[in-house]
């Protein structure tokens, strides 16, 4: 028995600094439904606005008559249209409330939804320094285990010990190698949460 473990520590590099970024899904999408509720409210006032259309015609005529005879020429027609609707006292108020309460809820969302992942942002940085601290303890505690089963594999070596205490030694080492795995997947956990709040691809 050599007294060596397979349990090796995991490095997870430490993210960039800063909060959620611009194009994070969840802010895109607030910010689609903001575009589509605003899209909808500039339909609703320009249905009630008057509307002006124009329509041109060029050709060539041809008249005949007894005094004048045969003659020809370029003619041209031109017509404008403006449409005003008849809307009655009030007619589309409603509508036209409606779907500005619709943009302003939109415009809630968006703020809402980016306080909400600039707050878990912060949780989420707060429990990945908590676990990196957690990771650098399990570090030190597997370097402590190691020099005591080296001084106890000497000292059982000289035979001043038993395999009793070695095999002791060698469990605390072994126990300190599970915890400090144990805290390197906690550590993964808290980096996958971290960027995932700040929209990391």
């Amino acid at each position: 028995v050599d007294g060596r473990c397979a349990l090796e520590p995991v490095v997870w590099a430490a993210p960039a600094a800063g909060g959620p970024v611009e194009d994070h899904p969840a802010l895109v999408a607030a910010a689609e439904a903001l575009d589509a509720a605003e899209a909808s409210r500039q339909a609703t006032l320009l249905a009630r606005a008057p509307s002006l259309s124009g329509e041109a015609t060029v050709g060539e005529y041809l008249a005949q008559s007894p005094e004048v005879g045969t003659s020809s020429g370029p003619g041209w027609n031109a017509l404008l249209r403006l449409d005003v609707p008849l809307v009655a006292s009030g007619g589309g108020v409603g509508r036209l409330r409606q779907a500005t309460g619709a943009r302003d809820a939109a415009a809630a969302a968006l703020e809402g939804q980016a306080r909400s992942l600039a707050q878990a942002a912060i949780a989420a940085e707060a429990r990945f320094i908590s676990a990196q601290a957690a990771a650098a303890a399990r570090d030190e505690a597997v370097r402590a285990a190691d020099e005591a089963l080296a001084l106890v594999d000497g000292r059982y070596a000289q035979g001043l010990d038993d395999l009793e205490a070695w095999l002791a030694a060698r469990r605390d080492r072994d126990d300190a190698l599970v915890a400090r795995a144990a805290a390197g997947a906690e550590l993964g956990r808290a980096l996958a949460e971290l960027e995932a709040v700040r929209g990391v691809r």
